[in-house]
């Protein structure tokens, strides 16, 4: 970016590298391995609920709120008499069926037992009535049913449905929803689906939400309060309503200006935008600094809407979820990824069309993801272990998992494998061996190797390597040596590019590396002066970026400063820079407040190819933070020959 100071780039980066997730900031939620991960929903599944009528009563009176349930459904088995809804802390006053007649249950460790009156056959069609009070939840950041000051919301994923009203709590059982919400006048209240109906009530008004398109019982949602809505569309007539605090309604409209282009955007590369309306509720979900993708209407946190647009990318990354993770449910949560490492990239492939910045975007993915890795535990995206149900593995490596597998089976494939995908299983669920099957019809080949790597198991690659060019019949034969050499991870198969270059010409070589250690040959008609891994950052990795120098020690060809080596880094790491002639040089290390740490280097400097290593302990015995930091070289050539200024960034772990 040209003439940008160096604590603008900081600031852009912490933000990017916050830890800010699109479910809450720095949340891991306390659930063990998912229950769900190895059910099969066509033997073990019971019953199917095929409609949920929820009557929601005044909710600001008291900890509690007044609810009826009716759920319509059919039998799977014959025989049925029994029905188990989840359902925890609810206090059920009353079962009755449509003939008014009353029905046993009692509360049972799995939830609600409901006894009926006589045995279903899996033709038969039945509705249930419950008459029960669902608690408020304290706090803001707990699956339920959630009051702050005159605003009411809800929160379920992944098991917290259960906990505002009895259900089927599996994410592979979809239904069609009825929400009518009991608001003081003059409130608003917010549902799925489609607004049907506001009907005044004396001192209430009771708007009736209608959602026809099937939907899983974590995206069911309701928020109110004293709302003020604001509405765009879509040039195709897709109405967009947001629902804010009225004193954060001149910010709301500049934050969200930007998403009818984001609908059109994302329905002409996914397909057609797949519900009625769009829509986004602000509260005060994880204490502000959260949002939901709740089926049609995200629920966002109140701390995300300021004015600048900074939190732009969430916004796309909740309405992304649409179509991955809403219309196309998870059949498990196991298969989590597949919502939030497809919204994930789905924030980056924005910012890629409207912003340019696509590079950017990604290592900032990567590094929260190697922060993750590093610091707290490695897990394969698939299934991941208690506590990381939506860890940076999740977002970051899954969103990476895409961008690798765009770039391994080409644009075209890769977005009519999306289409076709998103076409095929529409309103249903979804698992990885489905979408993998999908990306193979468009790829022509197997893809196994590529999901047994990246999907299921953990790590990435750490690659090691070494070259050198000889002259040999008026071209150059340049042997490269590559080795991976990461721990407790498989070893990758992945085509790598090798660009290599002179003062006046430029190729790029693409190896597939399949082994632990592998040795390539191969003939360019220059002198490489130059060279550079992976150039255009295709791969999720680590790599020594410091090859042998060509054969006689050429000079460098220009000016240009490296990536450090390892990246991320604990406690040192080499810095590489290169010089074409002998130069007045300074480089200096920054910390994410844009403070100078230390100054490395600030001499003069010989031309050629210079490293230097930089320990953090050894800084005047100061302890320095885990984190992002700057390194920034300057330098001027001797002979006037030219000026030269960069700076990239490193992440030091602990």
């Amino acid at each position: 970016m040209k003439n940008a100071t160096i604590p603008f780039i900081l600031i852009v980066s912490l933000l990017s590298l916050s830890g800010l997730t699109t479910k809450a900031l720095s949340q891991h939620f306390p659930y063990g391995k998912c229950i769900d991960a190895e059910i099969d929903a066509d033997s073990t599944h019971e019953y199917d609920v095929l409609h949920y009528d929820l009557h929601i009563g005044p909710y600001f009176e008291e900890d509690e709120v007044w609810c009826t349930a009716s759920i319509d459904f059919t039998p799977m088995t014959a025989d049925f008499d029994t029905l188990l809804l989840h359902a925890e802390g609810l206090d059920i006053s009353y079962i009755y069926d449509d003939y008014y007649d009353t029905l046993d249950f009692q509360i049972v460790p799995e939830g609600l037992e409901i006894y009926l009156n006589a045995l279903l056959q899996p033709a038969d069609t039945i509705t249930i009535h419950i008459e029960y009070t669902a608690p408020v939840i304290p706090g803001y950041s707990s699956p339920g049913f959630h009051k702050a000051y005159e605003y009411c919301f809800t929160f379920n994923e992944p098991y917290g449905a259960r906990k505002w009203f009895p259900c089927y709590d599996l994410p592979f059982d979809k239904a069609t929803l009825e929400c009518e919400i009991w608001v003081p006048s003059g409130y608003i209240a917010v549902s799925n689906g489609e607004l049907v109906d506001v009907t005044p009530s004396g001192e209430y008004d009771i708007y009736t939400w209608r959602e026809d398109d099937p939907i899983t019982t974590y995206l069911i949602s309701i928020a109110a309060g004293p709302y003020l809505e604001l509405t765009d569309f879509t040039s195709d007539s897709i109405p967009l309503h947001y629902y804010v605090y009225p004193e954060d309604s001149a910010a709301a409209v500049y934050d969200f200006a930007n998403t009818p282009d984001m609908v059109e955007f994302f329905s002409e590369i996914f397909g057609p935008y797949p519900f009625q309306m769009y829509g986004m509720a602000e509260a005060h979900l994880f204490n502000g600094w959260g949002a939901m993708e709740h089926q049609s209407v995200t629920t966002y946190g109140l701390n995300l809407i300021n004015g600048t647009r900074q939190y732009e990318y969430i916004v796309s990354h909740e309405l992304a979820h649409m179509w991955w993770g809403d219309c196309l449910s998870p059949l498990t949560f196991a298969e989590i990824w597949l919502n939030e490492g497809f919204a994930t990239y789905s924030e980056a492939l924005y910012i890629e069309a409207r912003y340019d910045t696509l590079r950017e975007h990604m290592e900032n993915k990567a590094y929260s993801y190697f922060w993750e890795d590093q610091n707290q535990l490695r897990y394969p995206i698939y299934d991941p272990p208690p506590g990381f149900l939506f860890g940076s593995a999740v977002y970051c490596k899954g969103g990476w998992v895409l961008h690798m597998l765009r770039n391994v089976i080409g644009d075209s494939a890769f977005f009519a494998g999306l289409q076709n995908y998103h076409a095929q299983y529409a309103y249903g669920n979804v698992t990885t061996p489905e979408f993998q099957a999908e990306m193979e019809a468009v790829y022509g080949d197997d893809l196994g190797w590529f999901f047994d790597e990246w999907v299921y198991e953990a790590g990435f690659p750490e690659y090691d390597y070494n070259w050198m060019a000889e002259y040999f019949g008026g071209d150059y034969i340049i042997t490269f040596n590559l080795e991976q050499v990461q721990s407790n991870a498989p070893v990758f198969t992945m085509p790598v590019d090798l660009m290599f270059n002179s003062a006046d010409a430029e190729t790029v070589i693409t190896v597939w590396n399949d082994q632990q250690y592998q040795q390539f040959q191969f003939t360019v008609e220059f002198p490489p002066a130059g060279f550079s891994f992976d150039p255009e950052a295709k791969i999720l990795k680590w790599d020594i970026p410091l090859g042998i120098e060509p054969e006689g020690g050429a000079a460098a060809a220009s000016f240009a400063l490296g990536q450090n080596y390892p990246n991320p880094f604990n406690p040192s790491t080499t810095i590489r820079f290169d010089l074409p002639y002998p130069s007045k040089v300074r480089l200096e290390i920054y910390n994410i407040l844009g403070q100078r740490v230390v100054v490395l280097v600030d001499e003069i400097e010989p031309a050629g190819y210079r490293s230097v290593v930089w320990n953090s302990r050894s800084d005047k015995g100061v302890e320095l933070a885990s984190g992002l930091y700057i390194y920034r070289l300057k330098a001027e050539a001797l002979n006037g020959e030219g000026k030269f200024a960069s700076l990239k960034k490193m992440m030091l772990i602990k």
